[in-house]
């Protein structure tokens, strides 16, 4: 039997992908093929640990406005996305919500199977990028359970850069991206800024604007500035903006800190 690299759902219009996109598929020896009901998305799919690796979007026929209105929360998904569409009026779309393939009809193997590929490549990724933040050790119980890592794993290139977390000075976000900043390095982790928020110690690193995260033991002085906002400098000069909406976080971590 071959190896089962990823699972793939195929959905569209009534619940159900075009036949031509499933016998692509089940062409592909490391895909398995998991059934996605009508109801998939009304039940909240998306959030589940059941949510397949890759999700293949049918667009049909549809006269959608934007693709956003016919992924709806599905862009929320952990999934990648391929979006199967019958031209090229929501490609600008695609690209702009990060989908990580857009196909056109009529499809041929080898556009096809290269998209998949370039899918299991995104999914391989953010497998890695995942396993970087989280360290599962065994407890008292015998059963697993997280722990904070002191370590992130940065892959960049052919290298993978292993950053202690006292060496990180802050982190920006951009288009689904995340900048590193340590001891005078850039690096770039793919993935969300939530995740990274959710899982780097709270008591040392603080979301302070919806893109940016720093370290709080780098921060020499806040400067009040309009409409209640601060800049946070640090120690090497570095000016970075405390949005209104996170400024509580930041002197609440001060105040537990103190």
């Amino acid at each position: 039997m071959p190896r089962t690299f990823i699972t793939v759902g195929v959905t569209g219009p009534g619940g159900k992908g075009g036949d031509d996109v499933v016998a692509l598929l089940s062409a592909d020896p490391e895909c398995r093929l998991v059934p996605m009901n009508e109801g998939w998305e009304a039940q909240g799919g998306w959030t589940t640990e059941g949510v397949p690796d890759l999700l293949i979007v049918d667009t049909g026929a549809a006269l959608a406005s934007s693709l956003e209105e016919l992924l709806g929360d599905l862009t929320r998904s952990r999934a990648a996305i391929l979006v199967v569409a019958p031209d090229e009026r929501y490609a600008l779309e695609a690209h702009q919500l990060h989908v990580c393939s857009y196909l056109t009809r009529p499809l041929g193997p080898e556009p096809f199977s290269q998209a998949l590929d370039w899918a299991k490549v995104q999914i391989r990724r953010r497998s890695i990028e995942e396993q970087s933040l989280r360290l599962l050790v065994p407890n008292d119980a015998g059963g697993p359970r997280r722990v904070a890592r002191e370590r992130l794993m940065v892959k960049s290139h052919n290298h993978i850069h292993l950053i202690k977390l006292d060496d990180i000075d802050w982190i920006e976000a951009n288009a689904g991206y995340s900048w590193i900043h340590a001891q005078g390095k850039k690096l770039l982790l793919r993935g969300k800024m939530k995740c990274l928020e959710e899982n780097l110690p709270g008591d040392r690193f603080v979301r302070i604007h919806r893109s940016l995260i720093v370290n709080i033991d780098r921060i020499r002085e806040l400067q009040q500035v309009a409409r209640g906002e601060y800049h946070a400098i640090l120690g090497d000069g570095t000016q970075l903006t405390v949005s209104r909406s996170y400024r509580g976080r930041l002197f609440s971590a001060f105040g537990k800190a103190s």
